[in-house]
């Protein structure tokens, strides 16, 4: 008998979206007697829940009085089940038939098991299948995340099965017991890099996540994320990015990082204020002095993660191939942080606090 899965997925006045989604749950190879599908209805005023019970009554459907967002409405929800897997799956996405056998097939395996391999996920591809969003990733030094993007060629020419450093939470399998003992994805971020926060906890743990090149998804990108207001993103991308790596540096690391982290997240806002991008400064720098003003509370959360660690920063470096890498929130704002010198201003930080040797060993 194949091992039980519960299929999370968080939905906010998504069911245009969600019908999709729970109709390529449907045609899943694995065996139903194995597996639950569960939509926590984040307080959706678009009839979702009734829609859903009409359409699909195999669904269960655990009902929130308000908006959790994504971390907290599945972390909580695992909470709630007893499967060895949990399944987690935007509502913006359609799976292959064979997405949850793959994953499961790969975490069963005996060479995951010799590489303690928790967590898996599988290959993103645009809605149409003709390009790939994600199959993969890695961090810069100051926790923002890029997805690997190859050819749809050199997707198929990749390893069935490789390490990865997170998995992306769009679409992903985790073994249950591991995700709550490891904290699950931080409630406090709502949403944005609670994926790469949790894959960075997991490593210190020593415990592996899987790329599955044939377990595929197709996604609507950006579908219920273009959606939220910007100010609300803007929030999460910076504050979030800077509790991440707070949480899980060394403490030798991270006295050097965290005071460039921080120079750098304030020197792209004046950058944003010389140009006369008011508005956009004003969101950023709420980010960044919701992180700052969160430092008690994460105190407690980093206590937590580094006693739990097995694997020192250093065995890490190979996640970080491209560590000094500019990220920014869009093409218009990577043009100003090119003529406003932030690459200068970077280089200066890394130099003034020593912070090369630590990814050139």
């Amino acid at each position: 008998m194949k091992p039980t899965v519960s299929i999370l997925i968080p939905s906010f006045n998504g069911w245009h979206l969600l019908e999709p989604c729970l109709e390529s749950i449907r045609q899943l190879d694995y065996p139903g007697e194995s597996g639950e599908v569960i939509v926590i209805d984040n307080a959706s005023t678009d009839g979702t829940a009734e829609k859903i019970e009409k359409r699909f009554p195999g669904v269960r459907i655990l009902r929130s009085e308000e908006n959790l967002g994504f971390a907290p409405a599945l972390t909580q929800a695992a909470s709630k089940v007893s499967s060895k897997y949990l399944a987690f799956l935007n509502n913006d996405t359609r799976i292959d038939p064979h997405w949850l056998s793959g994953l499961v097939d790969a975490l069963e395996s005996e060479e995951a098991r010799r590489m303690r391999a928790v967590a898996a996920c599988g290959a993103i591809l645009s809605w149409e299948g003709d390009g790939v969003q994600f199959f993969g990733g890695h961090i810069n030094f100051l926790g923002k995340a890029f997805h690997h993007c190859p050819s749809l060629e050199e997707l198929n020419a990749a390893p069935a099965v490789e390490p990865a450093f997170y998995a992306c939470g769009a679409g992903m399998l985790i073994d249950r017991e591991i995700f709550l003992k490891s904290g699950g994805f931080d409630e406090d971020y709502f949403m944005i890099f609670e994926d790469v926060d949790l894959g960075w906890r997991l490593n210190l743990m020593g415990l592996k996540t899987l790329l599955v090149r044939d377990a595929r998804i197709y996604h609507r990108e950006g579908a219920s994320l273009n959606s939220l207001d910007y100010a609300k993103k803007a929030l999460w991308w910076e504050r979030n990015a800077l509790w991440t790596i707070y949480k899980n540096y060394s403490k030798a690391n991270l006295e050097k990082i965290w005071p460039a982290a921080l120079a750098m997240a304030f020197k792209r806002n004046r950058i944003l204020v010389e140009a006369g991008r008011q508005q956009d400064f004003e969101r950023h720098h709420h980010g960044v002095t919701a992180a700052i003003r969160g430092l008690d509370r994460l105190k407690q959360k980093r206590a937590r993660v580094q006693a739990a660690r097995r694997v020192p920063d250093e065995e890490l470096i190979p996640f970080f191939p491209d560590p000094f890498r500019v990220w920014a929130y869009g093409e218009d704002h990577y043009r100003l942080f090119a003529d406003g010198q932030y690459a200068i201003f970077r280089d200066d930080c890394l130099n003034r606090f020593k912070i090369r040797p630590i990814f050139n060993r």
